[in-house]
């Protein structure tokens, strides 16, 4: 596999880039899905964490199956 920072960055959006883009659409509920992170597989509320940090309304990590 290539370089997995630089991979990552050019095919995924970060916690920040979502953060950013949930300021300017203002969505009620913003569901985290397909979630690359890591190599290794990092806790839902840490993605949480992350975009809280810059955007104050409510997210949560959606996993298959579940309703809102």
């Amino acid at each position: 596999m290539p370089d997995w920072p630089k991979y990552r960055a050019s095919y995924h959006t970060s916690t920040s880039e979502l953060a950013e883009i949930a300021r300017q659409t203002q969505p009620g509920l913003l569901i985290l899905y397909h979630i690359s992170g890591a190599q290794i597989r990092l806790p839902d509320q840490q993605y949480v964490n992350e975009v809280r940090r810059e955007w104050e309304g409510k997210v949560v990590v959606g996993h298959d199956l579940e309703v809102y």
